[in-house]
């Protein structure tokens, strides 16, 4: 083990259950390192092979558990903005490939957010900035020829928004979104069901809330059925 990795910022992580690692990629730099809890217990960079994503930031990055990849979509990077998918194996070679896919892709984004839909093997991807503050859902189905579709939400109020985190609740079939920008902060956690006609509700809450924010993060404990959100700008 080696390490830790340079300092950065507008990366992205996952975590890899089989392997009990986490891997990093990207953000400033454009390099990817694993962060091992088995002996011995430390960082080290993996060495790529072959083609690979263009240095980026701003972008996503799902584990996908049924083929045990991670999948890295969208972001920035020297002046240009990004709507390829790629994926990196956690299982034999270093070989990262570029996905190919089916369907009308989003526009290039950065900022946004995407989850795992363990329900339907799918990448949900929300919002984000492309020249503008975007709300719009897009789903890529990972079974067979990849495919993107644009999910039609309804809502009662714009979801527009970027820099926000968002977390998959497979108990509840449903999309949580908390906090992020639309030229202002905003807080309060929202839900997208996903179950019959996609719609958007804001969730009512109790007890002291956070206060309006971006650039934080959250992820979903599901044993104990909650959102945990930490950190961020406020202004």
């Amino acid at each position: 083990p080696i390490g830790p990795p340079g300092a950065r910022y507008e990366h992205t992580t996952i975590y890899d259950p089989v392997g009990d690692r986490m891997i990093l990629f990207g953000g400033s730099l454009s390099d990817l390192w694993m962060l091992s809890w088995r002996d011995p217990v430390g960082w080290s960079q993996i060495a790529r092979e072959g083609e690979a994503p263009p240095l980026r930031a701003g972008h996503t990055a799902i584990y996908d558990p049924v083929r045990r990849r991670m999948i890295v979509f969208g972001g920035h990077g020297n002046g240009r903005t990004f709507h390829d998918v790629w994926a990196f194996p956690m299982t034999g070679s270093h070989v990262w490939s570029r996905i190919v896919t089916s369907g009308t892709p989003p526009s290039g984004r950065d900022n946004h957010t995407a989850v795992y839909d363990s329900r339907r093997d799918a990448m949900i991807v929300f919002g984000g900035w492309d020249n503008g503050v975007r709300d719009d859902v897009w789903v890529l189905s990972l079974a067979g020829t990849p495919t993107w579709s644009r999910l039609a939400a309804s809502s009662p109020e714009s979801m527009k928004r970027y820099r926000h985190a968002a977390v998959f609740d497979s108990a509840g079939d449903r999309m949580i979104v908390f906090g992020g920008s639309d030229g202002t902060k905003l807080c309060g956690a929202c839900a997208l069901s996903l179950a019959g006609a996609p719609q958007w509700s804001p969730i009512v809450s109790s007890g002291e809330a956070p206060t309006p924010r971006a650039r934080h993060a959250a992820i979903l404990d599901p044993i104990a059925e909650r959102m945990i959100v930490f950190g961020g700008t406020d202004g």
